[in-house]
């Protein structure tokens, strides 16, 4: 009887169809349950784009981000200029109230027309502008009256600075609103890239999990053909009288093990299959079709030491990205919530010129003349001596300082344990290929020794 043992061979058959990866894609046959399924062959690349378009969650992170950047937008609008414009009119008839308007009995008319128009803007130091215009056109038959029509006309400039509550030489405290939504709109574009990663990533896996679902299957199935040539060779053998009758049920058995390896190998071919399927996001009308990878697996040896592993991984995790962002913007809540624990001091001043005549062109050539004007500087203060609530804003502050700083600490160790996981399974890989490339040649030495045996009639 034949020396070397079934399993060998077939161990020796699967470690060359697994050599030879999908080479010969094209030539796949399908299992017989998909025999008249529509084949659509999809390559890597396919499969990444139509699994990108079609996932919801990138969906998701891209209508977030056009919230981000619409959150920038309006965090900005605080600095832009303000017009604001004001029309009053009033028509009022009534006794006089001193005996300076009038006498008793008489009736006092009053017409009051007026307009006022204020240009405001804030720059980043904190400072607010305000240019305001105002005009007024005034008749009344009071005694007091100036004249029975009276036009008035002012215009005021005035400009106002924090000292100490909400300001700061470098910015950030006046521009603490565009900085949160910078922050978050950072953190949502890395949020956006680790989605699209991880989506590559289980793209890549559901793919390549069904490239070995369809070597394994083509291995079991070519073990069955030798499982059934070898029974058949068995019974010639017996019919010969070279082999005894009980010598046939070992080759049943282990034809009837190929068959059970081969139903298995299929079921896990399909959920392989369906498992990419889900990950592309295909419609349901095409799920029937048999998906058939193009591309072979390519192995690169790399060597790479565990620091410069964790450097890599320290630039690329976009994990790291987020939580850099969540510790600066822990930082700014800090100052910020320091800041509005001191007093509140604004100096500011104002300049402003009136004119005033029985026609709009006088009131603008008194203007023009600088005749009658005004000017004042102040110097307000305002301050909590307890200061309870700034207090408790900025422990809260500090504490999540120093939780985010201590969460990431924690995600440095656990990908330090990933990466020292990961080498040791690339070592322990290439240790198999290796050892299993030295026993595929040693397998193929005994079986040829095996077959010259054979042909010699000493097997």
């Amino acid at each position: 009887m034949i020396r070397l043992p079934i399993l060998s061979a077939l161990l020796c058959l699967s470690l060359l169809y697994l050599s030879a990866g999908l080479a010969r894609a094209d030539e796949f046959q399908l299992p017989e349950s998909m025999k008249d399924a529509t084949v659509r062959k999809l390559s890597l690349q396919d499969a990444l784009r139509i699994a990108i378009g079609n996932n919801l969650g990138v969906q998701l992170q891209e209508q977030d981000l056009m919230v981000s950047r619409a959150n920038i937008d309006e965090s900005r609008a605080a600095f832009e200029p303000l017009l604001e414009g004001r029309i009053n009119l009033s028509d009022s008839v009534a006794p006089p109230r001193s005996t300076v308007d009038g006498m008793a009995g008489d009736v006092i008319s009053t017409v009051s027309q007026s307009w006022s128009m204020s240009l405001a803007k804030r720059i980043e130091w904190g400072t607010r502008f305000s240019l305001d215009a105002a005009s007024s056109r005034f008749r009344s038959s009071a005694g007091s009256a100036v004249s029975p029509l009276l036009y008035g006309t002012n215009l005021d400039l005035s400009i106002s600075q924090p000292l100490w509550r909400g300001f700061s030489f470098d910015k950030q405290i006046p521009r603490q609103s565009i900085l949160r939504a910078t922050f978050a709109d950072r953190s949502t574009r890395a949020a956006y890239r680790l989605q699209m990663a991880q989506e590559v990533k289980r793209t890549e896996e559901a793919y390549w999990n069904l490239v070995e679902a369809m070597q394994s299957f083509d291995v079991q199935r070519s073990s069955l053909t030798l499982a059934q040539e070898q029974l058949a060779l068995t019974e010639r053998q017996i019919a010969a009288g070279i082999l005894a009758p009980a010598d046939l049920i070992g080759s049943e058995s282990a034809t009837a093990q190929r068959e059970l390896a081969l139903l298995s190998s299929e079921t896990r071919l399909e959920q392989a299959m369906d498992a990419l399927r889900q990950t592309l996001n295909l419609p349901k009308d095409e799920w029937q079709a048999f998906l058939l990878p193009q591309d072979a697996p390519q192995m690169e040896e790399r060597t790479m030491s565990e620091e410069e592993a964790m450097n890599l991984a320290s630039q690329a995790r976009e994990e790291l990205v987020q939580l850099d962002i969540e510790n600066k913007l822990a930082g700014l809540d800090q100052r910020i919530a320091d800041n509005e624990g001191k007093p509140a001091l604004d100096l500011g001043f104002k300049y402003g010129l009136v004119g005033q005549g029985d026609a709009y062109s006088a009131t603008f050539d008194q203007i023009g003349g600088l005749g009658a004007r005004d000017f004042s500087v102040f110097l307000n203060l305002s301050w909590s001596p307890l200061g309870g609530a700034a207090e408790a804003r900025s422990t809260r502050a500090r504490a999540n300082a120093q939780s985010t700083a201590l969460r990431r600490e924690q995600f440095l160790l656990a990908m330090r344990a990933e990466i020292r996981s990961a080498l040791r399974a690339i070592e322990s890989a290439r240790r198999g290929v290796a050892a299993s490339e030295k026993f595929l040649s040693l397998a193929e030495r005994s079986l040829e020794a095996e077959q010259r045996r054979f042909l010699s009639g000493k097997s």
